[in-house]
């Protein structure tokens, strides 16, 4: 069978190049289709206790991983410019489509009791931006008369304060969030440009984000670094052009296929599934080199290409 097979691809290779050809074609145009998974890959089964406690906590408490963080330590938080810039980088965060709310020392309430009413009333503790530092010190001592806050949006020891931002949902695993989370941080930072003060971000959605884009230019930067080696090390075995060239077509055209194939199959390359592109070039030279040194072993031996190529088929 494999003497049959081996005789139908040496006279009808230009059949098979063809087909391979064509199919390639298509693959490759899947390929340029595949998109990156901004969702937080699973890693446990269903059925593992930790994630099982895990699903009870969303469905308790909502999405835990909606919140993006901005952290700044500025001794100088409580004079007038400071503070106001700290207020305004918060009010047009909230302003970005995607944020649900955003909470800082500027954005807090204070509870009342009401007598009359016989309940609380909340009332927030800053209507509109200070204009002297009068204004400013009265604001940071009705602040700090409030202990809920403290070592939560603020800590008076160290002088550090935080920003918390609620993304929307449905931004958080759509691509439209990494535009958002950059607009963010591209605001944020226009603060430290004028305060001189280094900012520090945090929160699932920065994270995720941030290592989504990662993988997106790692997974190029990988893939060109191990076609690059494996040319070194086929120039090293063979030190032939002909004999690197069909081995570097060989493992190209199994990435082409493997990508086209996940997204074929309505898959998205994760921070795990990335690897599998440089795996197959590093796998697959391997066995390009194994079975082209066979050949030449077997034609070498008897000189005839048809039982040597089926004895590599086989």
């Amino acid at each position: 069978m494999w003497t049959i097979i081996a005789r139908l691809i040496l006279k009808g290779r230009w059949y098979v190049i063809t087909v391979i050809a064509v199919l390639t074609l298509v693959m490759l145009y899947f390929a340029t289709k595949i998109q990156l998974s901004y969702e937080l890959v699973q890693m446990l089964p269903q059925t593992d206790t930790t994630y099982v406690q895990y699903k009870h906590f969303k469905e308790k408490f909502g999405e835990d991983g909606g919140v993006f963080v901005i952290g700044v330590t500025d001794p100088n938080m409580f004079t007038l410019n400071h503070f106001n810039k700290w207020v305004e980088l918060s009010n047009d965060l909230r302003k970005f489509d995607g944020v649900e709310e955003c909470v800082s020392i500027g954005r807090t309430v204070n509870i009342n009791k009401d007598d009359s009413l016989k309940q609380f009333v909340y009332a927030p503790i800053l209507n509109q931006l200070p204009k002297t530092q009068k204004e400013v010190d009265s604001l940071k001592e009705v602040l700090l008369s409030l202990p809920f806050y403290n070592k939560l949006l603020f800590n008076t020891k160290t002088n550090s304060y935080i920003m918390l931002i609620t993304l929307d949902k449905h931004k958080l695993n759509d691509k439209s969030r990494v535009g958002l989370v950059f607009s963010m941080h591209e605001r944020a930072e226009k603060f430290a440009q004028e305060t001189g003060q280094t900012l520090h971000y945090s929160g699932l959605p920065y994270i995720r984000t941030v290592t989504s884009q990662r993988v997106e230019k790692e997974l190029k930067l990988f893939v060109l670094l191990s076609i690059l080696i494996a040319i070194i090390i086929l120039i090293g075995f063979f030190r032939s052009g002909r004999a690197v060239f069909s081995a570097l077509i060989v493992v190209i055209l199994s990435v082409i296929f493997t990508l086209g194939t996940i997204s074929l199959m309505g898959y998205k390359i994760t921070i795990l599934t990335g690897i599998i592109p440089s795996l197959l070039i590093v796998i697959g030279i391997e066995n390009c080199i194994f079975l082209i040194n066979k050949y030449h072993s077997e034609f070498k031996a008897h000189g005839n290409k048809v039982k040597a190529l089926s004895r590599i088929i086989q």
